[in-house]
């Protein structure tokens, strides 16, 4: 396979001959596990938070839990009997 070395002033960027970028992708990979772990931590924290107790949390300026949602119905089974 043969590699051409594009010149773009202090910066190369390295493709192959069918003009897909490696580098590219390396950096898109590693730009999308940064996000995924930070998406983690901070479930991770907001779960931690959620835990404390209801006087800290307000202590805190943490906002109050929702109430939660009623469960969706679901369709009765002689509804749709022929």
């Amino acid at each position: 396979m043969t590699t051409i070395s594009l010149g773009h002033g202090a910066r190369t960027r390295r493709t192959t001959t069918t003009g897909f970028d490696f580098g590219g992708l390396a950096r898109r990979a590693l730009r999308l596990a940064g996000r995924v772990q930070a998406e983690i931590s901070r479930r991770r924290t907001e779960r931690m938070l959620e835990g404390l107790p209801l006087d800290i949390r307000k202590d805190i300026g943490w906002p109050a839990p929702e109430r939660p949602r009623p469960a969706p119905l679901q369709p009765r089974a002689d509804r749709f009997a022929p």
